[in-house]
């Protein structure tokens, strides 16, 4: 069963109404948009998971241009990071990232294999 929290169609919830969030398109806007089956599972997944390292899924606009919402990340993401060529980065912070990165896989694979 699909829950509300989502596929948020048109307008994003009253509880985002303010907030920054940021948008991935997924397709050109289109009158046939559908997420198969598989794909909505994957982003119900997705979706469940909570961590301080993960960037939470808000939802799926699926009305207009398809697009997932992430929540906003201030300080830019890991890809915004490691492709900035001005960005020195010291054996501190990697090896801070590389911890961070193992939790966040150990924490997925629990996660997602205990169903």
């Amino acid at each position: 069963m699909l829950s509300k929290e989502i596929v948020v169609k048109r307008c994003l919830s009253s509880d985002l109404q303010g907030d920054l969030v940021h948008l991935r398109k997924l397709a050109e806007p289109s009158d046939s948009f559908q997420l198969k089956a598989k794909a909505m599972t994957v982003l119900e997944t997705i979706h469940g998971l909570r961590h301080e390292n993960i960037n939470a899924l808000i939802g799926c606009l699926t009305d207009g241009i398809p697009a997932l919402v992430w929540e906003y990340c201030s300080r830019g993401s890991l890809h915004d990071i490691i492709k900035q060529q001005d960005i020195k980065l010291d054996w501190a912070f990697k090896l801070s990232l590389l911890t961070d990165l193992v939790r966040v896989r150990k924490y997925c694979h629990l996660r997602v294999d205990s169903g």
